[in-house]
């Protein structure tokens, strides 16, 4: 997995580029108190991406928290937004 950054219509994206050529997108907001991934710092690691500020870990398939700091697994998960690339442009839907 390669990670990346993008921005559009006032947002900032992270995004995924898996083995087989799939993008993923993800608002870069990370679902626990909104810490910026661009920002703070993250890393993707097999199908996984994770949040440098808290650990937070999240499934790229899914969008869903795997794994964090604490005792019972929130419900927040990061939204998955389809990437279409044309000529080398992408577009987030």
């Amino acid at each position: 997995m390669v990670c990346g950054t993008a921005e559009g219509d006032d947002l900032e994206y992270v995004i995924v580029v898996a083995k087989n050529g799939d993008y993923r997108a993800f608002d870069a907001s990370c679902p626990h108190l909104a810490a910026n991934l661009n920002d703070v710092g993250r890393s993707c690691c097999g199908k996984t991406l994770v949040c440098d500020s808290h650990g937070w870990e999240f499934d790229l398939e899914t969008g869903a928290v795997i794994r964090f700091p604490g005792k019972s697994l929130p419900r927040e998960k990061l939204e998955i937004l389809r990437v279409i690339e044309l000529d080398g442009e992408f577009e987030m839907e």
